[in-house]
């Protein structure tokens, strides 16, 4: 009989876990400066300073950026 993994079978949704991210990988991701992404990151209430480390969470960033989509006739 084969073992299985008890997690996996289970039938519950797991939540999305929220992804936090350094300054320097955000810049990459979004392609903007630095002092850029870390002022919106701080607008969006994404910016965790944790000793001298700056985080973002990815999710609440992009949630906010979405307040800024264009209307499709721009």
């Amino acid at each position: 009989m084969e073992r299985t993994n008890s997690r996996s079978r289970g039938n519950k949704k797991q939540q999305p876990r929220d992804e936090f991210i350094r300054s320097k990988q955000g810049v990459e991701r979004y392609n903007m400066s630095r002092n850029t992404f870390n002022k919106i990151a701080a607008e969006a209430g994404a910016l965790y300073k944790i000793r001298g480390v700056n985080l973002v969470n990815v999710r609440i960033f992009e949630e906010y950026l979405e307040t800024f989509r264009c209307p499709s006739d721009y």
